[in-house]
């Protein structure tokens, strides 16, 4: 009976040891894994917020004046903006 739950006992540390191990491992590639998909979104956030903005930084670069009447609104430039700064 002894014999039984000596290896009872180590059969219960074995297990145990594999699933922490396990846990371990799975625990850092689903890490690694949002942290590939956080950056993306950020990437695909960025991206859509610089493409109001982008047509106004080059004409500024080339260093004309924006026209007023071709100037998008300000709501449009608020909302690019915070979607640039949460990217």
């Amino acid at each position: 009976m002894g014999q039984i739950v000596g290896i009872a006992i180590v059969w219960f540390i074995i297990e145990m040891l594999l699933w922490y191990l396990l846990a371990q491992f799975t625990s850092g590639w689903w890490v690694f894994m949002w942290f590939i998909i956080a950056a993306v979104i950020g990437i695909l956030l960025l991206r859509k917020g610089m493409a109001a903005l982008n047509p106004m930084a080059q004409q500024m670069k080339a260093g004309g004046m924006m026209n007023p009447s071709m100037r998008p609104q300000e709501s449009t430039m608020i909302k690019s903006v915070a979607m640039a700064a949460a990217g």
